[in-house]
């Protein structure tokens, strides 16, 4: 996949949406994938996929998949503030 340099996480997985002939239901997720540390972060939607990728190193890598609670601070906001 081409990835253009103001293409953001969201703009990349609303493409490999397109492509893969996924359901396209706002659960799918651009992950930060560093095997090296153990460690993988989602990348936030606003993100620049070419920026983030310039800091990684060369045994790290990007994963498309379903994250379900992707959206869940915004859905259910109690959840993380309870009174």
């Amino acid at each position: 996949v081409e990835i253009l340099a103001d293409m953001t996480a969201r703009d990349l997985c609303q493409l490999l949406v397109y492509r893969s002939h996924c359901v396209d239901d706002n659960s799918w997720a651009l992950v930060e994938h560093h095997p090296h540390l153990g460690l993988e972060r989602c990348l936030e939607d606003h993100e620049l996929v070419v920026q983030v990728e310039s800091t990684m190193a060369s045994e790290s890598k990007f994963l498309f998949r379903k994250n379900y609670a992707k959206y869940e601070f915004f859905k259910n906001p109690m959840n993380f503030f309870p009174e």
